[in-house]
């Protein structure tokens, strides 16, 4: 009996132990348990604001802020418009512009053609006067070269007659021809 009674009491002396043990593991897993549900508690509570926070958002400032966004797309789209209309306006006036500008230039370039023309015709009309006095001139010249060359023609064959008289009044012995040669000759 001593021995169940040592037996025993090593078996109580073990099942004590294991309890003990048991609790002291127990205790440990409440306490990380606990920990675990504070630390959920400290998320849910944390949840719970922002859950609170999402509510007054949503109730108070989302629909205003909703509304802002709203009336800011509708001036986007109404500064879009405009936009495209000023500058279809603006592309239009340089059109308008750049196609002033052409017939302008255009009209430049005649008036500039017409000029050149005008000065061109002017210079030949000028050189065509001046070759046409030159060419009066010159008709007068030749006129009175040709009327020259006649008297002078004349003046020799009457020179030659007075010399083939005078040869023959030589030959005759008669000088009157002498004054007929020197009338020519003044």
């Amino acid at each position: 009996m001593y021995t169940l009674k040592l037996k025993s009491e090593e078996m109580l002396a073990e099942a004590k132990e294991e309890l003990e043990a048991t609790k002291r593991r127990l205790q440990d897993e409440v306490e990380a348990h606990r920990a675990e549900v504070a630390e959920v508690d400290e998320d849910i509570e944390c949840s719970a604001k922002e859950l609170q926070l999402l509510k007054h958002y949503k109730d108070k400032e989302y629909p205003v802020r909703q509304i802002r966004i709203e009336q800011l797309k509708e001036t986007q789209e109404e500064a879009q418009t405009e936009q495209m209309e000023e500058l279809e306006d603006i592309e239009m006036q340089v059109s308008e512009e750049r196609e002033h500008y052409q017939q302008q230039l255009l009209a430049m370039k005649v008036d500039l053609e017409e000029k050149a023309a005008e000065a061109i015709v002017g210079n030949v009309q000028k050189n065509t006067q001046k070759q046409a006095v030159q060419n009066k001139i010159m008709k007068k010249e030749i006129m009175i070269h040709q009327k020259n060359q006649c008297e002078l023609s004349e003046a020799i064959s009457e020179l030659k007659n007075a010399l083939g008289s005078m040869r023959q009044e030589a030959q005759s012995g008669r000088r009157s021809s002498l004054p007929l040669v020197m009338k020519h000759n003044k």
